[in-house]
């Protein structure tokens, strides 16, 4: 478990999900504190249809992500379906998982990154690989399947890369007046075709993929507080492309 900390609210925020311009009964939220340490994250996803709500609490630090918890819950229940844990170290994180009703299990991460699956994340990865020189192995906890509940936040490991396309919006007409937005292709993974992000001082405005012929857009709303940016990530933005 994640040891309590004396916390002070920083910012929060929503992301809405589309399906082919048309709005998706999923709401994702998020809220940011300063903690005696660093940093703590919450977030949440929750999706009616399938009466779930993903939970996810992360607490950051000077080198980064120091802990992580996941919890896949039934909202019908209100049970804990799944859980997760990610422990960073210096020399070799670990990762524990438990599904419902099986043993839980764990497995050292290396040198991968650990993406917890939210898309409030999404700007910590993208720095980490651009760190890399553009590209990097990445952990990402397995949700392809809820009717498979064994499998649930099982470790997936991946190569990843991100490559650095501009700035000020470019290519983002959904940018707004004044926000200085860096956009990024993520590829690897189920994104064999690639994503786009567009990320504001590492917190991420907008995500577009392609899924099975449908196209997909995520976008940030009510936001609220201060952002603290290059404190929490230092940069996403590289010197140059990074893939070049």
């Amino acid at each position: 478990m994640i040891a309590p900390q004396e916390s002070r609210l920083l910012a929060g925020g929503e992301y809405e999900y589309l399906c082919d311009g048309h709005l998706v009964p999923v709401s994702e939220s998020w809220q940011l504190s300063r903690t005696e340490r660093g940093f703590a994250m919450l977030s949440q996803r929750a999706i009616p249809l399938l009466s779930v709500v993903i939970v996810v609490r992360v607490h950051f630090s000077g080198a980064g992500m120091e802990r992580c918890l996941l919890q896949w819950r039934s909202t019908i229940s209100e049970e804990s379906v799944a859980t997760a844990t990610f422990a960073a170290s210096p020399e070799q994180g670990v990762y524990r998982y438990r599904p419902r009703g099986a043993p839980a299990r764990s497995v050292a991460v290396g040198d991968a990154h650990c993406f917890p699956l939210l898309r409030v994340f999404v700007g910590g990865i993208i720095q980490a690989l651009v760190a890399e020189g553009g590209s990097g192995r990445v952990l990402v906890p397995w949700i392809h399947d809820p009717t498979q509940e064994t499998r649930l936040f099982e470790p997936e490991f991946s190569v990843r890369s991100v490559q650095y396309l501009g700035s000020s919006g470019s290519g983002n007409p959904q940018a707004e007046e004044g926000v200085e937005l860096d956009h990024f292709r993520y590829s690897g993974g189920q994104y064999e075709s690639g994503a786009d992000y567009w990320l504001a001082n590492g917190l991420l405005h907008e995500y577009r993929w392609q899924q099975r012929g449908a196209n997909w857009v995520v976008r940030l709303k009510n936001l609220d507080g201060r952002w603290p940016g290059a404190e929490l990530w230092p940069s996403t933005r590289p010197a140059v492309n990074a893939n070049q």
